[in-house]
C-alpha cells in the first residue's frame, strides 16, 4: 500500500490536486516502514517535501529533504544524493538562507561529477542561477 500511495501522491502533485495529495500522503505515512527499499523511502520524502513546499510548510519540507538525503547517503546513492541536495537548497533559498543553500549546492557538485550526466549538470547550473537571482548576488 505504501508504494502505491507514493505513486498516487506524485500524480496528485503533478495535477496540483493538493487536497487529495495531502490525504494520500497521510495514507502512505500510515504504512511507512524503514524496511522498505531505500529508493522507495527516498521517493516518499522527496515527493512529500515537494508537497510541503507547495503548502509553504518549509520547515516540514526541509525535514523531508534532509531525510531523503540521509537515506541516500547511507546507501551511497549518488543520483538521489544530488536530488535531495538540490531540493534542500531550494527550500533553504525560500527560507532566505542563501549562504546555506549555496553551500549545499556546492557540495552537490561532487556527486554531479560522479554521475557525469549532462542533465544533472544543467539542473545544477539552473539551481545556481535561480539562487543567485533570488539572493540578488548577480543581476
Amino acid at each position: 500500500m505504501f508504494i502505491a500511495n507514493v505513486a498516487l501522491l506524485q500524480s496528485y502533485i503533478f495535477l496540483q490536486d493538493i487536497k487529495n495529495a495531502k490525504i494520500t500522503r497521510n495514507n502512505a505515512l500510515i504504512n511507512y516502514s524503514t524496511t522498505y527499499p531505500p529508493t522507495k523511502l527516498i521517493a516518499y520524502h522527496l515527493i512529500s517535501g515537494i508537497l510541503n513546499m507547495n503548502l509553504r510548510e518549509l520547515g516540514e519540507a526541509n525535514n523531508d529533504f534532509n531525510s531523503s538525503l540521509r537515506i541516500a547517503e547511507e546507501n551511497q546513492m549518488n543520483f538521489s544524493i544530488v536530488q535531495s541536495k538540490m531540493q534542500l537548497s531550494r527550500v533553504l533559498a525560500l527560507q532566505k538562507k542563501f549562504s546555506e543553500a549555496e553551500r549545499i549546492l556546492k557540495s552537490s557538485e561532487v556527486e554531479v561529477n560522479k554521475t557525469n550526466e549532462i542533465n544533472q549538470k544543467l539542473i545544477l547550473l539552473e539551481n545556481y542561477a535561480r539562487l543567485y537571482m533570488e539572493w540578488g548576488k548577480y543581476k
